[in-house]
């Protein structure tokens, strides 16, 4: 019988392959964490104190919302582009120096709000052509209304009002029925799921309504300096951001619809979180911190992969497309808006 030598090498090749192999996919793995994005500052809007933006689910339309901040003109802008350009849009009976606090947008990019601090809600579902001004609640002199969120088709809307009521209206904004079974608090946002039903408003504990808004309970969050919630469109999961204050802050994700809280903790606690995006999935989380940047997640929270915007920016507000891939930041203090598509 003749011996074939080569039975002898097969351990050896066999551990070659598998070395080729680790390799191969360290690489990947290394290529996939680490953070291909390029943040883009979008041009034809001035210099200002940008406080809201919100997208399309295609990520195609885009509103934005600058306020007062020192002698700069404040406004309401649209982009038709992903954010490449964008038009300043002319509200009837509103000046230049408005305080405008927030925006929503419905999933098409048609139906969109611009609140403004005082004078209340303003709605176009036209994509802006014109506008129709809701004041919410007329029996306050003086309101300090300040974030707004809707469903996706626009027809259910929520408002918050820092030291008053959470105002539900399931009619475009057409009427408003105050929350107040919750009772009057400093309420710093509310946020709305994409069929309406389930809502979050955010204080220092976070309140829960899953009927729409006809009901609220404080859910099991930690007390904390909430900032913002956003909810999946299309499963149950939803993601929270609260700001480094007295206490830690962080990044919390909820399996279902945001009744419960689990804590991020590849997430940097220390930093101020001001705002997130979740996908339809639940997979992709983008998330921005005051002065810091960007942060996103592909793997539902369990690592993050710092961005490429420029620090010592006061980041603010963040929107995005349904599928993850497209997002938009606004910055505050003589800020700009910024955009990518490789998140």
């Amino acid at each position: 019988a003749t011996f074939n030598s080569s039975f002898l090498k097969l351990p050896v090749m066999l551990f070659n392959f598998t070395v080729l192999i680790g390799a191969i996919l360290a690489v990947l793995t290394a290529a996939f964490a680490s953070d291909n994005s390029t943040w883009v500052q979008s041009k034809g809007v001035p210099s200002g104190n940008w406080l809201g933006v919100a997208s399309s689910s295609s990520g195609t339309h885009l509103i934005a919302s600058s306020t007062t901040a020192g002698s700069m003109a404040t406004g309401i802008y649209l982009s038709t582009d992903g954010a490449v350009t964008w038009k300043n849009v002319f509200i009837n009976g509103c000046g230049a120096y408005e305080q405008w606090n927030d925006v929503a947008s419905s999933a098409d990019g048609y139906t969109v709000y611009a609140l403004q601090q005082d004078m209340g809600l303003y709605v176009s579902t036209n994509q802006g052509a014109s506008w129709a001004r809701n004041p919410i609640d007329p029996t306050l002199t003086y309101a300090n209304y300040n974030r707004v969120s809707c469903s996706s088709t626009g027809g259910t809307v929520a408002v918050s009002l820092m030291g008053g009521y959470i105002y539900v209206s399931n009619n475009f904004g057409y009427t408003f029925t105050a929350a107040k079974s919750l009772g009057l608090n400093s309420f710093y946002f509310v946020s709305v799921s994409a069929d309406g039903f389930s809502m979050t408003a955010g204080a220092s504990w976070l309140y829960t309504s899953m009927n729409g808004g006809a009901t609220w309970s404080q859910n099991r969050a930690p007390s904390l300096a909430w900032t913002d919630v956003a909810y999946s469109t299309g499963s149950f999961y939803a993601v929270a951001v609260a700001a480094h204050q007295q206490t830690y802050g962080g990044i919390y994700l909820s399996s279902d619809n945001g009744n419960s809280w689990t804590l991020l903790p590849a997430a940097d606690q220390t930093l101020s979180w001001q705002s997130v995006t979740i996908d339809s999935t639940g997979a992709r989380i983008t998330a921005v911190a005051s002065t810091v940047g960007e942060y996103h997640s592909t793997d539902f929270g369990k690592t993050f992969t710092k961005g490429t915007l420029p620090s010592g920016v006061s980041y603010k507000a963040i929107a995005g497309s349904s599928d993850g891939t497209f997002s938009v930041v606004t910055s505050m203090y003589s800020g700009g808006i910024y955009y990518t598509t490789k998140n």
